[in-house]
C-alpha cells in the first residue's frame, strides 16, 4: 500500500468520526431556537409524546345531570 492510500484512509476514518462526533454534539446538546429551545433529540421525544396524546379519543356520559369525560388510548 502507497503512503498516499494509507493518507487518504486516514483522513477518511478521521473525518468519519469527526462527523459523528459533530451529530452527537448537535442532537444531544444543541438548543435549537425553533424547537422551542430543545435539544432536537428532546424535541422529537416531545413529538412523540403528543402525537400519543393526538392518538386518544374522548368519551363523554351523563350520569346524574353530570357531563364526565374520559380519555383512552385508541389502540
Amino acid at each position: 500500500m502507497r503512503s498516499e492510500e494509507i493518507l487518504i484512509k486516514t483522513y477518511k476514518i478521521t473525518d468519519s468520526i469527526k462527523n459523528t462526533e459533530w451529530l452527537i454534539e448537535y442532537n444531544f446538546n444543541h438548543l435549537g431556537q425553533s424547537l422551542g429551545y430543545l435539544t432536537p433529540i428532546e424535541f422529537l421525544d416531545e413529538k412523540r409524546k403528543l402525537d400519543k396524546i393526538k392518538n386518544m379519543y374522548k368519551i363523554e356520559s351523563t350520569e346524574n345531570g353530570k357531563v364526565f369525560t374520559i380519555y383512552s388510548t385508541y389502540t
